[in-house]
């Protein structure tokens, strides 16, 4: 592990430890994030502190040996990881329950589509099986971040060709599949980042 300040090693360490893991905190309606995810932010300063105001256990190692910071505290999380997206642009993924997701009878499940494309070139030719596959796997890790109800629904093709050779950044849109929320995204493999705004009710498509 990391070294960490003294201070943050005495906080890490009298935490009370769980005799449950992950999948059997998060079944009883705890949330939280993967130890080693919240490493950077504990190298003291206001990350330290931010995380301390929140009542956490740590769980038993999974079968990866990844041990988490798990909290009952629902919305106390909400607010970190909010503080945590606004200070550096960023959060650790959530373990949490999935979501069940209830599609509003305005909303299509629409295909993704993809724009800024080469001359001659249209989003259904780009948007093949295979490319539509990996890009499922790349989405994986908004809906980690944002909830299992976010829905691609546009991508900038043209900004992640550049890019792929350095590192994906995928840029686009997602749609909040609970209320129509519209939400602007860019997910930076090289700096582990993601980012997301929301823009607006999508309204394209609603029944009147």
């Amino acid at each position: 592990m990391t070294d960490l300040p003294p201070v943050a090693q005495r906080w890490l360490d009298q935490l009370t430890t769980s005799t449950r893991n992950i999948d059997s905190l998060v079944a009883e309606g705890f949330q939280g994030c993967s130890l080693l995810d919240l490493l950077p932010w504990l190298d003291g300063g206001q990350g330290l502190a931010a995380i301390e105001a929140i009542d956490w256990v740590k769980s038993q190692p999974d079968e990866d040996d990844d041990v988490a910071l798990m909290t009952a505290d629902v919305e106390g999380l909400d607010r970190l990881l909010e503080w945590m997206l606004e200070t550096r642009g960023s959060c650790p993924m959530v373990y949490a329950p999935e979501e069940d997701v209830v599609v509003p009878d305005g909303i299509p499940l629409l295909r993704p589509t993809a724009y800024n494309l080469p001359e001659g070139v249209t989003s259904d030719e780009v948007l093949d099986e295979e490319f539509s596959e990996n890009l499922s796997e790349l989405f994986a890790a908004i809906k980690d971040s944002y909830g299992n109800h976010a829905h691609l629904y546009r991508i900038d093709y043209g900004q992640l060709v550049e890019t792929i050779e350095q590192g994906i950044l995928l840029v686009g849109q997602f749609i909040d599949l609970n209320d129509g929320e519209l939400f602007d995204f860019s997910m930076d493999s090289m700096n582990q980042r993601i980012r997301y705004q929301s823009t607006g009710r999508y309204h394209e498509g609603f029944s009147a």
